[in-house]
């Protein structure tokens, strides 16, 4: 029988262990998927690439009124879905790195206010809001594709909006308490 003096019965409880990570789940989630969708992208063969580029990129050309007789993968759907969806396609390793080095200062803090589903809406505002920012820049260029001749020029006008967004949201206006 164990005694209140006996010592092997009064064991400080086991230190709480911190998570390697601190990342919210949306933000983890969301870096998951950029990484997943340029893994299974870049296996593709190269026609199948582009064809994936042109259906799911953000074309400006594709909304010019003057080149209705130009079609281009993805149909009148593509008039929609290529606001949000061109936001997951990104050139190579550095340019996903350089958008990931935003998010995790920026992106952490958004996702801890708003929750999961409306970082979620976030991230696809401001990824419409970057792609009217690319159109308004290229809509009248005829050779642009939505890649502009240097990696990241055309999207560069786009994003500025978003890593703004980032920073308003992620730093508390002065005297508001942080929720």
């Amino acid at each position: 029988m164990d005694s209140p003096s006996d010592p092997s019965s009064e064991l400080p409880p086991e230190p709480r262990r911190e998570p390697i990570l601190t990342l919210p789940g949306p933000l983890t989630a969301y870096i998951g998927l950029l990484a997943i969708v340029h893994v299974v992208w870049s296996a593709m063969p190269p026609d199948l690439e582009y064809w994936i580029l042109e259906a799911f990129g953000f074309i400006p050309k594709r909304y010019d009124p003057s080149l209705l007789a130009t079609a281009f993968p993805g149909g009148s759907g593509a008039k929609v879905w290529t606001f949000v969806t061109y936001s997951l396609l990104h050139a190579n390793l550095s340019h996903i790195g350089f958008n990931v080095l935003w998010l995790l200062p920026f992106g952490s803090a958004v996702a801890r206010r708003f929750g999961a589903v409306r970082f979620f809406l976030f991230m696809a505002v401001a990824a419409i809001a970057g792609a009217i920012g690319v159109a308004g820049f290229a809509l009248h260029k005829i050779d642009q594709l939505g890649l502009g001749s240097l990696p990241g020029q055309a999207y560069l006008p786009g994003f500025a909006p978003v890593v703004l967004a980032l920073i308003l949201i992620s730093f508390p206006a002065m005297g508001e308490k942080p929720r």
